[in-house]
């Protein structure tokens, strides 16, 4: 890979209820693992006045055990990314990234 590899802590969800049966989402870390994120697209989007931006990234990365719906967090600045899609065909794992904020 490049020098844009970036180490990522790879996280999973876990879905647990409380004592009224609400759903609670936590992640457990399972490993570090190293990904290229680079920007796939930037959109403003606005809704009755309200702007908000999306931004879609694309993660290359040979470990092709991570699943929608994991986390990855960044160790240098702390972004984190949600996976949002997972194409494991090639030979490296292809990841559609959606950034949490």
């Amino acid at each position: 890979m490049s020098k844009l590899k970036k180490s990522y802590i790879l996280q999973d969800v876990v879905i647990n209820y409380d004592d009224f049966g609400q759903e609670k989402k936590t992640y457990e870390t399972l490993r570090e693992i190293e990904v290229i994120v680079v920007i796939k697209s930037n959109k403003i989007i606005g809704l009755d006045g309200t702007e908000y931006t999306l931004v879609e990234n694309l993660g290359l990365t040979t470990d092709k055990e991570v699943k929608k719906g994991m986390r990855l967090i960044n160790n240098e600045d702390g972004t984190v990314y949600e996976v949002n899609f997972v194409n494991n065909i090639a030979r490296l794992a292809q990841l559609e990234l959606i950034e949490v904020r």
